[in-house]
């Protein structure tokens, strides 16, 4: 019996990714997509729309990010908390992380409230996700509410929620899987 070379075998391994994925992600999650009938492209528009200043951004320390990847997070998600402490992870893939907010309960709502009218919002969502409350004033203008709407629009079904520049929602995925995700996507 032949064995395939490396190169034959890598489409069909990241197809079969993509849609243990997609199986994953729609059998425990619901599927984004159909529940609100928005196609990625859509999608994509309304991630775009975004203001990046209402983000928390990571980027890679060295050289220019290859990629970008949206997160909606609660601050008190544990599946969230477990994403953020592997962040380095995913900027050694050269993915730029850029966290959007997407409060489960009223109490992590007013938490993330102070992480995004925090001063330095950065140190803000450390302490959040370490379990600590975070130092901030009150502001008028926190963008919590703005992004839950978007999330709600795009059919964010829970957190940590990955949305892609293409427009594809996927639950929490390894920083290589992502890559892999985001590289197909950039073809």
């Amino acid at each position: 019996m032949r064995r395939e070379s490396t190169s034959a075998r890598a489409p069909r391994i990241r197809t079969a990714r993509r849609a243990a994925r997609v199986l994953v992600f729609g059998g425990c999650m619901g599927a984004a997509t159909a529940s609100v009938g928005m196609m990625p492209e859509e999608i994509a528009e309304t991630l775009e729309a975004m203001p990046e200043e209402d983000l928390i951004v990571y980027e890679p320390e060295e050289g220019e990010a290859e990629h970008s990847v949206t997160v909606f997070t609660d601050v008190t998600c544990p599946h969230c908390q477990d994403l953020h402490a592997e962040l380095d992870a995913y900027l050694e893939q050269g993915i730029r992380v850029r966290y959007a907010a997407f409060a489960l309960s009223d109490a992590s709502r007013a938490l993330m409230d102070q992480v995004w009218c925090s001063d330095d919002r950065h140190e803000a969502l450390e302490a959040a996700k370490s379990g600590e409350e975070p130092e901030a004033g009150a502001c008028d203008a926190s963008p919590v509410e703005d992004h839950q709407e978007v999330a709600q629009q795009i059919g964010v079904p829970g957190t940590p929620t990955m949305a892609t520049p293409g427009g594809e929602l996927s639950f929490r995925l390894t920083p290589e899987d992502l890559a892999d995700l985001l590289e197909q996507e950039a073809h």
